[in-house]
């Protein structure tokens, strides 16, 4: 994860980066922790978009813009299976760089893929 994270500091170099996880997954707590600990080491500040449902998904994208993000990574939720391309379109509204978990939604038009298998 922290190989990401360097590539997207070198893209785009804004230290304040919004992480769109779920909260209410186990995993995605396990996901958030590592990817605290890799922004930190990075020199990055992160700003937690813990999004149980996708019902309050425009409230934390207007967070990302309030609290100033460059960025917006988001973490796999399945939870969060319909709600990629809203992600793509409000981020290329504000131009926000993004990261997304799975190459179908960087193929709809977000930025960057985080898993490594898919990287071309």
């Amino acid at each position: 994860m922290e190989n990401d994270w360097r590539c997207l500091r070198r893209q785009f170099p804004s230290s304040r980066v919004a992480v769109l996880w779920n909260p209410a997954e186990s995993g995605n707590v396990r996901n958030f922790k590592e990817t605290e600990d890799a922004a930190q080491s990075l020199g990055l500040k992160l700003l937690s978009l813990g999004l149980p449902t996708p019902n309050d998904l425009d409230n934390a994208l207007q967070s990302s813009i309030r609290n100033r993000a460059g960025a917006i990574i988001i973490i796999r939720s399945p939870a969060y299976t319909t709600i990629g391309e809203k992600i793509v379109d409000f981020a290329g509204k504000n131009r926000l760089a993004t990261m997304f978990p799975e190459k179908e939604t960087v193929e709809a038009g977000g930025l960057n893929v985080l898993c490594a298998k898919h990287r071309r």
